[in-house]
């Protein structure tokens, strides 16, 4: 498990601007989530990996802290 995981974000969608609620592991695996307002299909993009860099200094962080994550 990474350090962002089960941490959820706004995101609105890409469609219609509806605010969506967005896992941080979602947009790691990049996955697509459905608008309950507009019905759309959005692919998450994890642009660099961003979310993915994040994550392992978080994981980084808590270990040179003494905790396992």
């Amino acid at each position: 498990m990474d350090f962002l995981d089960g941490i959820f974000a706004d995101a609105p969608c890409s469609r219609c601007g509806y605010p969506l609620k967005v896992e941080f592991l979602d947009v790691r695996i990049e996955r697509r989530i459905f608008c309950p307002c507009c019905k759309a299909v959005v692919q998450l993009v994890d642009a660099g990996a961003s979310n993915d860099g994040l994550a392992r200094e978080g994981d980084a962080a808590l270990r040179r802290l003494g905790f396992e994550p």
